[in-house]
Parts: C-alpha cells; sequence; structure tokens
C-alpha cells in the first residue's frame, strides 16, 4: 500500500490544493515579470504575521508605505509590482512589505487589517497621511501616481 492511500480524503485534498496554490504562484511570478526584472528600489520585509512596531519602520526623510498583503491574495499580487517600480523610480519613497500571512495573525490583530491590499503611507516626518481606502488619494494628490 502506498503513502498516498493512507492519507484521509480531506487531508490530500487540501495537500492537493497546497501543491497547486504553490504551483500557480511560481508560475505568476515567472511569467509576470516580477521576479528579477525590476530595478531595486527601498522595498523590504517588515513582517511575516508578526506583531511589529511601525515607528521603528518608518524612514526618515522618505515617504513609507506599508503594504500590508497576503501571498494568497490576487489583487495583492497585483499592487506588488506597481508599488516596486513606484519605489524603483522614487528615491524619496520606501516600501515596507506586512505579509499578514493570515486572518490570525499577529500582525491582523494589532493593525486591525480587515481588507486586502491594505496600505499605510506616511509623509517623510513619520506623520500618517492615509490608510486603506485613502491611501490611493493620497498616493494620487501627494505622490502623484495615478497608475494604481
Amino acid at each position: 500500500m502506498d503513502r498516498l492511500s493512507r492519507v484521509s480524503p480531506p487531508v490530500l485534498a487540501l495537500i492537493l490544493v497546497g501543491v497547486g496554490a504553490v504551483l500557480g504562484y511560481g508560475a505568476y511570478v515567472s511569467t509576470s515579470g516580477v521576479a528579477g526584472s525590476l530595478p531595486p528600489g527601498d522595498v523590504k520585509v517588515a513582517s511575516k504575521g508578526e506583531a511589529f512596531a511601525i515607528n521603528d519602520q518608518l524612514v526618515p526623510g522618505k515617504y513609507t508605505i506599508f503594504d500590508f498583503y497576503a501571498d494568497w491574495c490576487p489583487p495583492c499580487r497585483a499592487l506588488d509590482p506597481e508599488l516596486r517600480r513606484l519605489a524603483s523610480r522614487r528615491p524619496d519613497v520606501a516600501i515596507r512589505k506586512v505579509d499578514i500571512v493570515d486572518w490570525e495573525s499577529a500582525v491582523v490583530r494589532q493593525y486591525g487589517v480587515t481588507a486586502l491590499p491594505h496600505m499605510k503611507i506616511y509623509d517623510p516626518k513619520g506623520v500618517l497621511l492615509g490608510e486603506g481606502d485613502d491611501a490611493y488619494r493620497v498616493l494620487q494628490e501627494i505622490l502623484q501616481v495615478d497608475t494604481l
């Protein structure tokens, strides 16, 4: 008897869905031009689900955009290359990626994230300019970005 025949159908289904998600994301990255094709910009990971202090991640002298996302979120994957392009074109912009991992993570509870993608944008002095839907207004009016 092989190993797969001893796995219960619900567990096997979860395994197959997980493998499909990983393969699908790999195909997305390899065909979307995300990996390796963008010039470097100030983009760093701030958290992978763990609680963290935003003030410790603010970049003095730059607009700091916190991009709350998840790998399993299609709109988040669409926004990512646009934010990376912005950071590569604008030396006054820093992107800090916050992977929520799942809706039960500490960072979701800490910052009250209820929808994805979710952004928080701070000015060069560390003042919050906008978050959530209002972040898009900040991108347009203050950073004069109209392609996101």
